[in-house]
């Protein structure tokens, strides 16, 4: 069983991610493996081939300051760098999927819904707070002004509409660490059990085909 972590910039995903990681429950991020794919050879050469920007690929590494000011606030640019990367992405999530289907694992996917990765998971959750908090925080961690930390925010989808399609949401507004810990023990207490439900339905009708 997949679950999808997501959640607007700042809600306190990375804290509810690092508590299932606690429960010994695998955790694969999309930021991780997208930067790891920027560092395979073909995947260096059709970026440096793409953009075709002096100093953006030297001796196979990609300068990633480069790229940042080349993609920042251009949609298409954007846009041809995640045709490059999305797809080897998903590629790499269905074959860790398939690999773990009768495991309780997460996908930590940042922009799942944006970037349309939701059918990889069997559950999604939504960790939410308010734009006050989130910009609140983002200025505190990440030395932005207001206005970049709401243009950030009002970039990714509302998360009104997250929530709505989501099928857990874990609001992190004022929550200490002992009660988002509770939160998210309760709720991969209920994972388990509906994990635990369908292989026994599935065991039933393997049993019934033979």
């Amino acid at each position: 069983m997949v679950l999808g972590l997501t959640g607007g910039i700042a809600s306190g995903k990375t804290t509810v991610s690092n508590i299932f990681r606690k429960l010994n429950i695998p955790i694969y991020d999309a930021d991780i493996i997208s930067r790891e794919l920027t560092e395979e050879k073909e995947v260096l050469e059709e970026i440096d081939k793409t953009f075709l920007v002096k100093d953006l690929v030297v001796d196979r590494k990609l300068n990633r300051s480069i790229l940042k000011s080349i993609v920042f606030e251009n949609k298409e640019k954007l846009s041809l760098l995640n045709k490059i990367i999305h797809p080897k992405v998903i590629k790499t999530l269905e074959k860790i999927r398939e690999e773990n289907d009768k495991k309780l694992i997460i996908f930590d996917i940042p922009l799942l819904y944006e970037s349309n990765c939701d059918f990889l998971c069997d559950k999604i959750l939504v960790i939410g707070a308010q734009v006050k908090t989130q910009i609140k925080r983002v200025k505190a961690r990440d030395n932005m002004t207001d206005s970049m930390a709401k243009q950030i925010i009002d970039s990714q989808m509302p998360l009104e509409e997250k929530v709505k399609r989501a099928d857990f949401t874990i609001w992190n507004e004022d929550k200490n660490l002992s009660e988002l810990e509770e939160e998210v023990k309760d709720l991969h207490t209920k994972l388990l059990k509906s994990l635990e439900k369908l292989e026994v339905k599935n065991e039933n009708s393997r049993s019934s085909r033979e």
